[in-house]
Formats: structure tokens, sequence, C-alpha cells
């Protein structure tokens, strides 16, 4: 898919309790500072800080190129989910059906680290291109002998006519049932997003 045009960023337009992650290199205190979090008093704020703190840093070490999290219930330290966006360049033959197909070719994947079930896929419009969007319940587990642990997740890929790369919005939680449709409520987060193409 030959292009000159990158994206050069993403516009985000979060809804109520959602906040972008600042992912610049400096230490996290002055952005957690900044969320404005309203705490009682028999809120344990600094626990609800470093599980902040650490998930930022995952996130750093992880590279993405941006980041949010949802943050419903502060007081209770409970981060409700996550959206990382990522952008990747596309090969000579990556097209949307390409990807729905690789996508597709996940649908039953058994492995000892990763357990798929409740698999959906959907191809749609997007304001700034075609989408390509999955959802899925996933049993993780990390190590052999590590406890494993249900993530509700729904993904969605975004290719903007004319760019040689694509943007993925990644929506992951923990908490099952903190979404009363994860799939539809991150999907209006989605259709909101705008993306700038620059020449490369």
């Amino acid at each position: 898919m030959a292009s000159s045009l990158n994206i050069a960023s993403v516009s985000l337009s979060l809804p109520e309790d959602w906040f972008e992650v600042d992912l610049e290199p400096a230490g996290s205190e002055s952005w957690i500072d900044s969320l404005k979090l309203e705490f009682t008093e028999r809120a344990d704020q600094q626990a609800m800080s470093r599980a902040l703190a650490s998930v930022r840093q995952t996130f750093l070490d992880d590279a993405v190129d941006l980041a949010a999290l949802y943050l419903p219930q502060p007081n209770n330290g409970v981060i409700g989910a996550a959206m990382i966006v990522d952008i990747f360049d596309l090969g000579v033959d990556d097209t949307p059906e390409s990807y729905l197909e690789f996508v597709e070719s996940h649908r039953d994947l058994r492995t000892p680290e990763l357990d798929i079930s409740a698999f959906s896929s959907w191809r749609s419009a997007h304001r700034s291109g075609e989408l390509i969007g999955y959802s899925h319940i996933a049993l993780v587990t990390p190590e052999p002998d590590s406890e494993s642990s249900l993530e509700e997740r729904a993904v969605f890929a975004v290719f903007p006519p004319g760019s040689s790369q694509l943007v993925r919005i990644t929506f992951r939680t923990a908490r099952l049932g903190a979404f009363v449709d994860m799939t539809t409520e991150t999907s209006a987060i989605v259709n909101d997003m705008t993306f700038d193409l620059a020449a490369a």
C-alpha cells in the first residue's frame, strides 16, 4: 500500500471519567495532580496514586503512542479500564480485508498464555476511513505457574485513506461489568477520534 502520508496526530474527545495519560518521560506526580480527582477523607489516595503511576509506567515501557484511563470510582481505588492507541506502518499487502482475515484467524485461539471466548468482529465506516473492530473475553496466564485473569477487550483498527499507517485502539478491562455494553461505549469514543495526516 504505497503512500507518502503518515498519521501525524490523533485527537481525542473523551467522555466524563476518562483521562488522557501524560506520556512525557518526566515523573508521574504532576500528571496525577493535574487529574484533580475528588477524594473523600476515607479514600486511600496514596494507593490510587501508586496504581496510576504503575499503569503509566507500563504504557511508557511499551512505548504506546497515546493512552487514557477510565476512572469512575477513584475513592475506591478503581481503574475501570485502559485505552491504548498505537500507530503501525502498513505493509505492501496490508488492507482492511487482510486485517479482518488476520483477526478472524484468532477467533478460536487457545494457547497456554491466552484463551479467547465470546469473540465478535465487524467492519464499518469511520469518519477518517475504514474500520475493523473485534471484541472478546480473554483468559490471560502470563507465566506457566502464574494465576490467570479474565479481561474484556474491544479493539478497533482505522485505515485512513491515503495513509501508509493504521491506528489501532485497544480497550481493556479486568473488571467485568465496568461497562454496560463495552463495544457500544468504546465505539462512541473511537467514532469521536480524528486523525491528521501529513507528508512522510
